[in-house]
């Protein structure tokens, strides 16, 4: 909804990946919220 394509999947992916293997929190969370920076407003939905 936030208009996330295929091309954001190997990014997302990566979030992912590092979310469950890292001792890091903050970190993830970080590079996380700077991702979701990128998507503003509502796409892929019936108006």
């Amino acid at each position: 909804r936030r208009g996330v394509t295929p091309g954001n999947a190997p990014a997302l992916a990566a979030l992912i990946a590092e979310a469950l293997k890292a001792n890091d929190p903050a970190g993830v969370a970080a590079r996380t919220a700077e991702m979701r920076a990128g998507f503003r407003g509502l796409h892929f939905v019936r108006s």
